[in-house]
């Protein structure tokens, strides 16, 4: 007697099992496989987290050390300011105190000087007394050379010299023409009368002297 298989009945052939196995495997991949995807989003997000916050506390430390940095710098500005403020303050008082102590200095160098010439003019008005009436001329001519030597002793504590001119080379640095004279006597160029005294004072020139220069004789003046 045959068997004639049923379909769904008896035992199944291999490849059948194979199949149900396969799909079965393959039914429980896809679960382990977006599990473990899940676990790696997990702990990427963790670790992104983690950078965050490292990040975070990095800004925050910055932030800190640059309102650190901002408080020093706001500290020096206003010191500057101050020493600015005292710089300007001295300044000021410096140069207010220069120009009280140059008016006092003018005042005072022209009170010393007024005390230093109250004896000539005390000296020319004895003079003028003594020469009412007087027989001799020579008290008044001493009295007046007794004045100019004080005026050149004053000069002299000053600084005032006097220009020596009779007989120098004329110089337009120092000296004023006048006026040329032809003499024999003197070389041209030469000084040979002096109307007024020149002075310097400190070396500097303070009044040119004026002169009459000498010039050579012309040929007509000569032949004459």
């Amino acid at each position: 007697m045959v068997m004639i298989p049923v379909k769904g009945v008896g035992k199944a052939s291999e490849g059948a099992c194979a199949g149900e196995d396969m799909a079965k495997q393959q039914t429980k991949n896809p679960s382990d496989k977006v599990k473990k995807q899940q676990e790696k989003g997990s702990k990427n997000a963790a670790n992104q987290h983690t950078d965050q916050e490292m990040k975070v506390k990095e800004l925050m430390r910055e932030n800190k050390e640059l309102q650190e940095a901002l408080e020093k710098l706001r500290g020096e500005k206003e010191a500057l300011q101050e020493k600015i403020l005292r710089l300007q303050a001295d300044g000021e008082n410096f140069r207010k105190r220069i120009t009280r102590e140059k008016e006092e200095f003018s005042r005072y160098a022209k009170e010393e000087f007024i005390r230093e010439i109250l004896p000539i003019k005390d000296n020319l008005e004895r003079a003028l007394e003594h020469g009412e009436g007087a027989d001799n001329p020579r008290a008044i001519i001493d009295g007046v050379n007794m004045i100019l030597e004080q005026f050149s002793s004053i000069f002299e504590k000053m600084g005032v010299t006097c220009l020596t001119c009779q007989g120098e080379k004329f110089d337009p640095n120092f000296h004023e023409a006048m006026m040329h004279q032809e003499v024999a006597d003197h070389e041209p160029n030469t000084i040979i009368a002096e109307h007024q005294k020149g002075y310097l004072y400190q070396g500097r020139l303070l009044r040119p002297a004026l002169v009459t220069v000498a010039k050579a004789k012309s040929k007509e003046t000569g032949e004459e």
